[in-house]
């Protein structure tokens, strides 16, 4: 398998599962929110979270009916880049993406901990996003790792290390190099 390959098919996996994630967790939000807010809070704080007055409720659950439509057209999204080839927008799209978790992690731990029925569930839930970050993280070091330490890339890095190593000694022992016959020039 190539390096293009391996690299293209960790990416391709990396957006299938993001895909998923979101394609899933949307559906819930749009339609089993109720549900989720019993299943993951209990049923005193998602009765809270649920609001109070029908109006409330109302404008709660078209928010939440909203932010499920939001978040399954980013795992349609995702689908869709899973099967982009290009290397040079596969680490933009990574690096986007691990910026996007790392800032929704900063704002769980200044914003949301601060809400009172939500409190406990902020540390979980940052976990979660830093862990999604992290398999961002890993594709870039594993898609680095093929280019400069790989097939031809290896050879690269061993040779400018050479080149960088003999430079080195030139410039700092010209004597000892032209007593082994090396001509150095100043």
């Amino acid at each position: 398998m190539s390096t293009t390959t391996s690299s293209s098919s960790a990416f391709t996996l990396i957006c299938l599962l993001h895909s998923a994630i979101a394609l899933s967790s949307g559906a819930l939000m749009m339609f089993k929110m109720k549900e989720i807010y019993t299943f993951t809070h209990g049923i005193e704080t998602a009765t809270k979270l649920m609001g109070s007055t029908p109006h409330d409720q109302l404008l709660i659950r078209t928010s939440d009916s909203f932010s499920g439509l939001l978040l399954f057209a980013i795992g349609f999204l995702l689908f869709m880049v899973s099967f982009v080839k290009d290397r040079s927008f596969q680490s933009f799209f990574a690096k986007g993406c691990t910026v996007l978790h790392v800032m929704v992690a900063i704002w769980r731990f200044w914003f949301e901990r601060r809400v009172e029925d939500l409190a406990w569930d902020w540390l979980r839930q940052t976990v979660g996003d830093i862990l999604l970050a992290l398999s961002w993280v890993f594709f870039l070091v594993y898609s680095w790792r093929e280019n400069f330490l790989g097939g031809n890339g290896g050879m690269l890095v061993i040779s400018w290390v050479k080149h960088r190593c003999t430079l080195e000694a030139e410039q700092n022992h010209p004597s000892e190099l032209q007593a082994r016959g090396r001509n150095v020039s100043a």
